[in-house]
């Protein structure tokens, strides 16, 4: 039938969806009723380049910042990356995002700074003084929404000005960020804290209160913290010697955002042994588990079932809110009937920073959420079932 687009939640709609809604927004085709049960299958792509996050072009590629901090596009084909733009921001980013017109939006940490890439490759600061940015997404009207995990702000940014305004405060270590299939809330989730909070836009964009949507009910931290990079050069300088749990480095960064650049701890574990082989950690046993060498040491006691540590946010076309969580590898889903938190998928790697839903194009199915690795050289595509919300740039 027809939609009558009366706003009107009873059976007169032949379009009304299991819990009596019109699906008046849904693209022809979609049934929200074709959302897949948790856990979900989900396949494994090698040739993508890890990254902390990664925005998907129209025509399949993905696109994001490599270790040299330098744009580049990949695609599932495992060619070599093309390069789109050299010396990116200080060298340590986080968010990535696309407008409406193409240009790249970039979170640069060690900079404090909000970094715009055009498509001829120029760079240009949009905004400076933020502390640790981290997730961004970009509005439909072409605002940038960006948390700032030191401060426990999010501000919408106008890209042409520079010019924001203050979203919400006192959020709990804010870092992934999306919206909602209407645009009008704001998702925003924690790291540490494993909690989600949702925040009403009106629509010329201001907020309302922020409020508690979920949470993951995450355990203890491990034994060596949830951040133990950051912590081995809390209060060192530049240059400064440190250890990342057990391996030496040593302490680099930008002004007071340092880390410790050493050899992963997880993987130098597992060096020499085989999938499945015991392993240790500071005399904490673990498994080494991967799909190929590097294999890396978990266990999932150290992260106490669900770190709380979420990290990615996505939203899929029924409104329905996914989440990474940095520890233990998970995803987890709140469906927007109301339900408690379910895990999705438990993936073979526990650095998933980011994910968001295929473009339909490259051979990223628009129907299954792609999730991928920061250090592995992996990209999961779990099969969702139905697609993602609509973003600003496609």
């Amino acid at each position: 039938g027809a939609d009558d687009d009366d706003d009107d939640n009873t059976s007169d709609d032949d379009d009304d969806d299991a819990t009596g809604d019109d699906d008046d927004t849904l693209p022809p085709g979609v049934n929200c009723d074709d959302l897949n049960p948790a856990p979900v299958a989900f396949e494994t792509h090698e040739g993508v380049l890890s990254a902390e996050d990664f925005v998907f072009t129209a025509d399949g590629r993905v696109l994001s910042v490599d270790w040299d901090g330098n744009l580049v596009r990949t695609d599932l084909s495992g060619g070599e990356p093309v390069l789109v733009a050299p010396g990116i921001g200080s060298g340590q980013t986080a968010g990535i995002s696309m407008l409406p017109g193409g240009d790249i939006i970039v979170a640069d940490v060690g900079a404090g700074s909000l970094l715009q890439v055009a498509t001829n490759g120029g760079v240009t600061t949009i905004l400076s003084g933020l502390s640790y940015p981290n997730g961004l997404e970009v509005h439909r009207d072409g605002w940038i929404a960006v948390a700032e995990q030191d401060t426990g702000g999010l501000r919408r940014v106008d890209p042409d000005t520079g010019e924001f305004v203050m979203l919400a405060e006192g959020l709990p270590a804010p870092n992934g960020v999306s919206f909602s299939p209407d645009w009008n809330t704001v998702y925003v989730n924690s790291f540490g804290g494993g909690t989600v909070s949702s925040i009403p836009l009106s629509p010329e964009g201001a907020a309302g209160p922020a409020v508690l949507y979920g949470n993951t009910s995450g355990g203890t931290a491990p034994p060596w913290g949830l951040d133990p990079w950051s912590d081995a050069c809390d209060g060192a300088s530049q240059g400064d010697t440190c250890v990342l749990i057990d391996q030496p480095g040593t302490c680099q960064g930008v002004a007071d955002v340092l880390w410790c650049q050493a050899p992963d701890p997880f993987a130098a574990a597992c060096e020499g042994l085989a999938a499945g082989d015991a392993c240790s950690i500071l005399q904490e046993t673990g498994t080494c588990e991967g799909f190929s060498a590097p294999f890396y040491c978990d266990n999932s006691a150290w992260w106490g079932g669900g770190s709380g540590a979420l990290d990615g946010i996505a939203v899929d076309i029924c409104g329905n809110v996914y989440v990474t969580d940095f520890g233990e590898g998970q995803v987890f889903r709140w469906r927007a009937s109301g339900e408690p938190p379910e895990v999705v998928a438990t993936l073979p790697d526990f650095w998933i920073p980011n994910m968001d839903f295929g473009p339909g194009t490259g051979g990223f199915d628009s129907d299954k959420l792609w999730v991928i690795t920061r250090d592995g050289g992996f990209i999961y595509g779990l099969d969702i079932g139905i697609p993602g919300r609509p973003v600003a740039h496609r």
